[in-house]
């Protein structure tokens, strides 16, 4: 799946006080979906609130991204069989 496509699918298929997913498409731009499916616009246009919008972040894009969060953000981490220490030890410091 492309990062717009997991983006999609969270908003789809959970996420329920979430208005909009931010992700960071295949030019390491920041954009963002939300509910009504249509295309994705530029993070800078988006009107969501921190507090309604979830970041995707996949794990190229762990090291060297500032997207801003609410102060009282929760986040999840998944584990793959390839990843490295370096990467989860980048991923944890958000």
């Amino acid at each position: 799946m492309t990062n717009e496509q997991v983006a999609r699918f969270l908003l789809e298929r959970g996420l329920p006080t979430m208005d909009a997913a931010v992700f960071l498409d295949d030019r390491d731009k920041e954009m963002v979906v939300d509910r009504s499916g249509g295309a994705p616009v530029p993070l800078s246009q988006c009107g969501v609130s921190l507090e309604r919008r979830f970041t995707f972040y996949d794990q190229v894009h762990t090291t060297g991204m500032d997207i801003k969060q609410a102060l009282d953000a929760c986040a999840a981490v998944t584990l793959g069989k390839d990843m490295t220490l370096r990467d989860y030890a980048q991923v944890l410091q958000r």
